[in-house]
């Protein structure tokens, strides 16, 4: 498989993804604050395969991180008591 194709591949799964975190936001089963642990959970997921979602969705300003606390993260346009 060329590098080209793979990386196409590797492109599609990654907005797959994040479309799934969309999808978790929307039917009401993500909400408010929330960790990778969470994430990882629904989605049945790796740890590190939940944490590299969120870093692409925090990039994409899907997500943000919590200013009181930093391990957590809330979808942006919603705001949360902490």
């Amino acid at each position: 498989m060329s590098d080209l194709h793979s990386s196409a591949l590797d492109k599609r799964l990654e907005d797959t993804e994040l479309e799934q975190l969309k999808k978790l936001h929307e039917d009401g089963q993500l909400n408010g604050v929330f960790g990778v642990s969470r994430i990882q959970r629904l989605l049945r997921f790796s740890y590190n395969q939940a944490f590299r979602l969120i870093e692409r969705a925090l990039a994409g300003g899907l997500l943000r991180q919590c200013e009181s606390r930093p391990w957590n993260y809330e979808f942006v346009g919603v705001r949360t008591s902490e």
